[in-house]
């Protein structure tokens, strides 16, 4: 169906070419929204615009157009593709994380089992007493010990690696203090942050054709689409939801309960801190993905 009430054939006679341009991707744009269904234009119309472009010799820098826009299609492609590596890079750490509450959650029913198994028989006063103290100490030991299979399986998912672990259950001194953030959580965490910056990386490609073009191509379903990814990303960055767990880290290294160098991921903590900074694209990373399309384009010829 095309647009109503408007005589494009003689419109197009004095239609400047970004004009004549903007009308076939906005045409082209809401075919493809629509599955075919709907167009701006008629054939005619269409046709009409292309024989003006050619009569007035507009027609080598329409088709250049016509060629920016085409790429602009593929890396829109691009961006959806990045856009669900990086979903899916998320969805595993949102995994990780929720088995790691649900560890937690399982190791505090069975120290406090423990603790009471431990302790069963002695009085509040006893329980004062230091040498009583070690006795339930020892007695958690040789029942952790017999758990020790039920243990292992949960430190993949505590939330330091190695465990942590107190050596008493009367004070909070840790069994061992140079623990670091859990190796696999820092591996999933800086593996969403790579495809970001991937996502990134496309999401300016896309800016640069349209800065070649001098012509914004995006219709309305794309520009609804980038938003929510960006909406999406937004809240990653912020740390919103499950991924606030990871704030716990930034605390931790700030009252050194953790050690801050020789990380198993060396920039996990400066990542977490400002994950924006993380994703920046530098000027050597724009510099070689506007060579990337300048190369396209060349081989085409636009």
């Amino acid at each position: 169906m095309a647009t109503p009430n408007l005589n494009i054939k003689k419109l197009a006679k004095g239609m400047s070419l970004e004009d004549k341009a903007q009308l076939l991707f906005a045409d082209h744009n809401k075919q493809a929204e629509t599955a075919g269904v709907e167009r701006i234009l008629a054939p005619d119309e269409e046709q009409a615009i292309v024989d003006d472009a050619r009569k007035l010799n507009q027609i080598d820098e329409l088709n250049r157009l016509v060629g920016l826009f085409n790429f602009a299609s593929l890396i829109l492609l691009d961006i959806q593709t990045a856009y669900l590596n990086f979903n899916i890079a998320i969805s595993k750490l949102e995994g990780f994380i929720m088995a790691s509450a649900v560890r937690s959650r399982a190791d505090d029913i069975i120290h406090s089992l423990i603790y009471e198994f431990a302790t069963a028989g002695y009085s509040e006063k006893e329980k004062d007493r230091r040498d009583i103290q070690k006795k339930i100490d020892a007695k958690a030991q040789e029942l952790n010990e017999k758990h020790s299979t039920y243990n292992k399986f949960f430190e993949l998912y505590d939330h330091f690696t190695p465990p942590v672990k107190t050596v008493s259950y009367f004070h909070t001194k840790l069994e061992n203090e140079d623990i670091e953030p859990n190796k696999h959580l820092q591996h999933l965490f800086m593996q969403a942050i790579q495809l970001l910056k991937d996502f990134r990386r496309v999401v300016y490609q896309l800016e640069y054709i349209v800065k070649l073009a001098k012509i914004d191509f995006l219709g309305d379903a794309d520009r609804k689409k980038l938003k929510e990814y960006e909406k999406q990303v937004a809240s990653f960055i912020k740390l919103e939801g499950l991924h606030s767990t990871v704030n716990i880290y930034k605390i931790w290294a700030d009252k050194e309960l953790m050690k801050t160098e020789g990380l198993t991921q060396p920039k996990f903590l400066d990542t977490i801190r400002d994950i924006e900074k993380s994703i920046q694209l530098t000027p050597e990373d724009k510099r070689l993905a506007e060579a990337q399309i300048t190369n396209l384009i060349s081989q085409k010829k636009l």
